[in-house]
């Protein structure tokens, strides 16, 4: 849970409520955790990133070049190994 009071929804901008991981699965939950690929979405935002997988896929994109900015391209593959770009 986060601080509703202060952070606003990555999509909408309403109140958000949770941080997504939008590389969803297990196998990387903790890992978008450890680096930093989540964002924080309002209810509505959130259950629409579980529900439609192409509306999620948006934000798997933005995770994997937010990823890059700091690190390279074989350092994602070897780490996610699925390219969304």
């Amino acid at each position: 849970m986060i601080n509703q009071t202060t952070v606003d929804c990555h999509v909408c901008e309403r109140l958000a409520v949770t941080n997504h991981e939008p590389l969803m699965g297990s196998k990387y939950r903790q890992l978008s955790i450890d680096y930093n690929l989540r964002i924080p979405v309002c209810a509505e935002c959130h259950k629409k990133m579980h529900d439609d997988a192409d509306f999620n896929e948006i934000y798997q994109k933005e995770m994997q070049r937010r990823f890059e900015e700091g690190f390279d391209h074989a350092t994602w593959m070897k780490i996610f190994g699925r390219n969304y770009l």
